[in-house]
């Protein structure tokens, strides 16, 4: 979605599996939970730059520094990917409700595990990050 949705020349760097601990160290990201039959919570978490990176490249404008626009960019870009993810969910019978995004300072809930995937994106990083809660909500 990244590269179809935002930008074609943003580029997937090497993902990996993280503990709550480390998922919980990625600061300024925009984060969504989905609830229902699973409990999932994604995020967008960029040092440097990097949300903003995502919201001028979704919104079409330019932004140098994180503010109530570029929350809503990366919020609106967030949705749609998990909307996608809902959807495809659906299609298994299983009902997931996206709760609305929110933009989080102090990282993400704790799960079981997560995935971080970095990516490059006009010059900076930015995380992908999803993670199942460990309570299998």
């Amino acid at each position: 979605m990244l590269v179809r949705c935002v930008d074609r020349h943003a580029y997937p760097m090497y993902g990996r599996l993280a503990d709550a601990k480390e998922a919980g160290k990625l600061k300024t990201l925009v984060a969504q939970e989905l609830t229902g039959a699973e409990h999932w919570q994604s995020g967008i978490a960029g040092e440097e730059g990097g949300l903003c990176a995502v919201a001028s490249a979704f919104a079409g404008e330019e932004y140098y520094e994180v503010n109530e626009d570029v929350q809503d960019a990366a919020g609106e870009f967030l949705n749609c990917v998990n909307g996608l993810f809902a959807a495809a969910k659906g299609m298994r019978n299983v009902e997931l409700e996206l709760m609305p995004p929110e933009f989080l300072e102090n990282g993400m809930a704790e799960g079981s595990s997560s995935l971080i995937m970095p990516f490059g994106i006009r010059g900076a990083e930015v995380n992908f990050i999803v993670t199942i809660q460990k309570d299998g909500r």
